[in-house]
């Protein structure tokens, strides 16, 4: 995925009051420098395995509070800057996530994320998932405006830095895919934290996965499963970057997220209202020349 470091920097001032305690700026330096092939003059670009890499800091477990503070977000952020890649408004949505708008949350929503990292370590990214959906039943500014489709972008990588059972992305991209080819699998909410759904999704990739290491005489994870329905979704080769493009799939999973945040628990009508819309789009998909 290519990225544009001067969005994100715009998005993240290194001297903007409330985020003196965590520089921004610097934690976008290192990781554009890790992304960047000096030898080539390319733009910077990060794939699942840097992305992997910057999630897999051992800072994140330190004593040491700064350090793990600093380590979360970049692995934070690097979930993003992949998960977004050259769409404009991405890092938009991801400053929004972290500084509330712009106001001093930015300790609380870091501190949060944290938590999430430490439940993946130690219960894995289904356990995290979960850990999300029940405290956001009851408290709504609990990681206000990430979605599971982003969410799950973070918990992902979180699983495959850490060494434990890889829980993959769940996004409208896949989940359309299998309602046109697995119907039988059923939907899956994206609009809202749905455990059960993610549930039932990891599991089903994961049988996939070891029918298919069954049949291939090799190992394969649910995220390899992931990657082949995003492909074939797009109508990409192995070889091929995936997409960087705005899609209506990336549309619905940021829509979704914004009909929670406004509605919530007690007002789910936008939230559906962008499920039926996704489950048209679903099976409705664009034709190829």
């Amino acid at each position: 995925m290519a990225w544009k470091p001067r969005a994100w920097l715009r998005r993240f001032p290194k001297d903007s009051g409330h985020l003196q305690s965590h520089d921004y700026r610097a934690l976008f330096e290192a990781i554009e420098a890790k992304s960047t092939d000096a030898s080539t003059g390319d733009r910077p670009r990060i794939g699942r395995q840097l992305a992997a890499e910057l999630a897999a800091s051992d800072a994140l477990h330190t004593e040491n509070g700064q350090e793990a503070k600093k380590a979360v977000v970049t692995a934070f952020l690097a979930s993003m800057i992949w998960g977004y890649g050259m769409v404009g408004y991405g890092p938009y949505r991801t400053q929004r996530v972290l500084t509330r708008n712009g106001t001093v949350h930015d300790e609380i929503v870091i501190d949060q994320l944290r938590g999430v990292a430490d439940m993946v370590r130690s219960e894995g990214g289904v356990a995290a998932f979960e850990h999300i959906a029940n405290i956001r039943r009851s408290n709504r500014s609990y990681l206000k405006y990430l979605g599971p489709a982003f969410g799950t972008k973070f918990i992902y990588f979180l699983s495959k830095a850490s060494g434990i059972v890889t829980t993959p992305v769940m996004d409208s991209v896949v989940t359309g895919w299998l309602q046109r080819n697995a119907p039988g699998a059923g939907t899956f909410n994206l609009s809202w934290w749905d455990a059960e759904s993610y549930t039932r999704y990891v599991a089903l990739l994961q049988k996939w996965a070891d029918e298919l290491s069954q049949a291939e005489g090799r190992k394969f994870e649910a995220d390899d499963i992931e990657l082949l329905i995003f492909l074939d979704a797009r109508g990409l080769s192995t070889t091929a970057p995936e997409s960087e493009d705005v899609t209506p799939e990336s549309m619905l999973d940021d829509l979704g997220t914004e009909a929670d945040a406004r509605g919530g628990e007690e007002d789910k009508v936008g939230a559906l209202l962008v499920e039926a819309l996704r489950e048209w789009f679903a099976l409705k998909p664009p034709t190829k020349d």
